[in-house]
């Protein structure tokens, strides 16, 4: 997913569509997506307190929004910024902040 957006989000600037319609198409997608993962994790079974929200497809439309909105706002220089930024934040939280009921070696 990563690879392509570049190059799909060039493609679309190419045909004349405005960055407000990209825009529109980006929250569409997200959200299309992170309904289907509810509905896949048996949101229509109404039973919402056993409803898993944090499933592979919504951390997918999360990832995938997150992605295109830098590659579609932010130069070059931004993007190489924001990957080392979240790559460091990322080891961060797993060197920081311990998890529970695991003690550290």
């Amino acid at each position: 997913m990563g690879l392509v957006l570049p190059f799909s989000l060039t493609r679309r600037l190419e045909r004349g569509k405005s960055r407000g319609k990209l825009h529109q198409h980006l929250a569409r997608r997200l959200a299309l997506l992170f309904l289907l993962g509810l509905v896949h994790n048996r949101l229509l079974d109404f039973k919402f307190p056993e409803l898993r929200i944090p499933g592979v497809l919504q951390r997918i439309a999360v990832c995938y929004f997150v992605a295109r909105f830098i590659v579609m706002n932010v130069g070059k220089r931004g993007q190489s910024f924001a990957a080392v930024a979240i790559l460091v934040g990322y080891w961060a939280i797993d060197a920081l902040i311990p998890a529970p009921d695991l003690a550290r070696a």
